[in-house]
């Protein structure tokens, strides 16, 4: 009886597990308000999140439109606030040959965790023309996944320095259509730990996480 009970529960253990840790995937700027799109060149397109719950980045995705091959740059920007200083602390070139309309990639992703109480900026650039990128009209409700909120849609810069600045974003109300793949973050990791948030309010349309202190790990 004990060998049969501790067999059931090494089986319950593997597929809990394996629920646990399955990646999720997750897509803004798609929820059905009307599409937009555009073709300026030489700026990031992107969307700041307020993060809630502890995940691990598998990979980003945009919705872009072009043939041929061209060389997409993604990036990952971390900061303790909604606005000010961000850093940089992922970035990868791929080159890839186009499909027409559908979401293209930063390709798998490892040793990138998202923290609860950290704010995002996650970005896709290009040069050259022939390329089209979408966008979504953001409205009044802001749009969320499982881990974060979207607190500032549709931010572009030129060129994108590190640190980056990023001031409150009012007036472009665009959300770039975007697409993330994630699974859930398991013991401890590098960077920062955030302290327990203590409001959620509104704010120019937008959720923002307030109350949150994050300390560097040491």
């Amino acid at each position: 009886m004990i060998k049969k009970i501790t067999l059931i529960t090494a089986l319950l253990l593997i597929f809990a597990y394996g629920q646990i840790s399955a990646s999720t995937v997750e897509i803004i700027g798609d929820d059905g308000n009307p599409e937009w799109s555009g073709a300026a060149t030489g700026k990031s397109k992107g969307n700041v999140l307020g993060v809630y719950s502890d995940v691990n980045l598998e990979e980003m995705e945009f919705l872009l439109n072009f043939t041929g091959q061209k060389t997409l740059s993604f990036y990952l920007y971390e900061s303790n606030s909604p606005t000010g200083m961000y850093s940089k602390i992922y970035q990868n070139n791929v080159t890839l040959s186009g499909a027409g309309k559908t979401f293209y990639g930063s390709g798998p992703i490892s040793g990138v965790t998202l923290f609860e109480g950290g704010y995002y900026y996650s970005a896709v650039s290009w040069t050259g023309s022939g390329l089209t990128y979408y966008y979504e009209d953001y409205l009044t409700i802001p749009e969320m996944t499982s881990f974060a909120v979207c607190i500032q849609p549709g931010r572009y810069f030129t060129p994108l320095a590190d640190p980056l600045n990023i001031a409150d974003n009012t007036v472009n109300k665009g959300v770039f259509t975007e697409r993330f793949t994630t699974s859930p973050f398991q013991g401890e990791g590098e960077g920062v730990v955030p302290e327990p948030m203590s409001a959620v309010f509104l704010v120019t349309g937008g959720l923002f996480l307030a109350g949150v202190k994050r300390l560097k790990r040491s």
